[in-house]
């Protein structure tokens, strides 16, 4: 997995070391992204319901104003970074909006889904990086 920081919109600091003891979701999207909004929904809802699983976002907005902004319509509640100059996408070869990654406590990334993920589909995943 690519490591990556950064200050999150609630200015808090956030580094992929965080995630060595347990699996982690790598969610980026933004408000222009077609299919961000749903693929958002059902990563809010894995974390909501997973207190052991590491989720950030990476908003692919133009300002932190426009991704806050994002952040409340969606009622997203886990960490979110705003990707200036899009370093943390081109670490993870991201060119299209929504994409989520499910990474292993080890750091191997297990798991990759877009637009058409389904709140199962990335429990399913969770559960592998477990293991």
């Amino acid at each position: 997995m690519p490591a990556f920081e950064g200050m999150t919109l609630s200015r808090n600091h956030f580094y992929t070391a965080q995630g060595t003891e347990r699996p982690m979701v790598v969610h980026f999207f933004s408000s222009n992204g077609t299919g961000s909004r749903r693929a958002s929904s059902v990563v809010q809802k894995v974390y909501e319901g997973d207190s052991e699983l590491l989720v950030v976002g990476i908003s692919e907005d133009d300002s932190a104003a426009e991704a806050r902004q994002n952040v409340d319509e969606l009622g997203i509640h886990f960490p979110v970074i705003l990707d200036e100059g899009g370093r943390i996408s081109k670490l993870y070869g991201v060119s299209d909006v929504p994409a989520t990654f499910v990474i292993t406590q080890r750091g191997s990334v297990i798991w990759v889904g877009a637009a058409d993920e389904s709140e199962e589909g990335v429990r399913a995943a969770v559960r592998v990086a477990r293991r």
